[in-house]
């Protein structure tokens, strides 16, 4: 499989008109494209089945859900019915919250993969001294050991924690993704874990996240190719 069916593109920053022109420019192209938070509340779970029909891959739906077990589980229940093969929530969250989720997902959404968010790729080793008390690796470890305890959950985590997984079998989604030359001259915007398309991919990413690099190249077509 190319890079490039493995990389779902974030459409983050843009507007309504904007990202439906986008998408045709998209489709088959890549393998999917993520909506976030902000997008979803902004426009609504209509323009998940308009953005659908622009788009002829699979949705990534990035909420990062993190509430008590019962909330999640019931807002798992009101995504039902929207077309999307990805839904993540919080590993910080606890076992609990994640098996509630899982058996939600299960139910309102048997055909989307739930994945687990780990560390965030903008938190450098200070940040989660902060939060975790430890380093980002540790912090990565004690997290998957939550993870590990709900079977059937996939992990969203940078490529420099995917050796720290021992179960290869785990779908894996990367964010924190740029091409070579973004990385070289420093724009790599508000992640402090980055890697390239073909370092995480060598490192045994599954799926990867791309968003400015693609949706604000100078040069669309010229971008995508540097995935085939």
């Amino acid at each position: 499989m190319k890079a490039a069916q493995k990389v779902f593109v974030a459409l983050d920053n843009m507007e309504r008109d904007e990202v439906l022109a986008f998408l045709p420019k998209l489709s088959t192209k890549v393998g999917g494209i993520k909506i976030g938070l902000e997008m979803y509340l902004r426009f609504g779970r209509d323009f998940l089945l308009e953005a659908k029909r622009f788009f002829d891959g699979e949705i990534f739906l990035d909420l990062k859900l993190h509430d008590i077990p019962n909330t999640v589980a019931k807002a798992i229940h009101g995504l039902s019915g929207l077309p999307i093969s990805f839904l993540n929530i919080h590993a910080s969250g606890g076992s609990a919250m994640m098996q509630a989720a899982l058996e939600a997902q299960q139910e309102a959404l048997p055909r989307t993969t739930l994945l687990a968010v780990t560390v965030l790729t903008s938190l450098d080793d200070s940040e989660t001294q902060s939060i975790y008390h430890t380093g980002r690796s540790d912090s990565f470890k004690r997290l998957l050991l939550e993870i590990e305890k709900v079977s059937g959950l996939g992990v969203v985590c940078s490529a420099a924690e995917l050796e720290l997984i021992p179960n290869r079998a785990i779908v894996t989604m990367v964010p924190g993704i740029r091409f070579e030359h973004e990385i070289s001259s420093g724009k790599i915007q508000d992640q402090k874990s980055v890697f390239t398309p073909e370092q995480a991919l060598e490192k045994g990413a599954s799926f990867l996240v791309m968003g400015r690099s693609i949706t604000r190249a100078p040069d669309l077509e010229r971008a995508l190719s540097l995935l085939a």
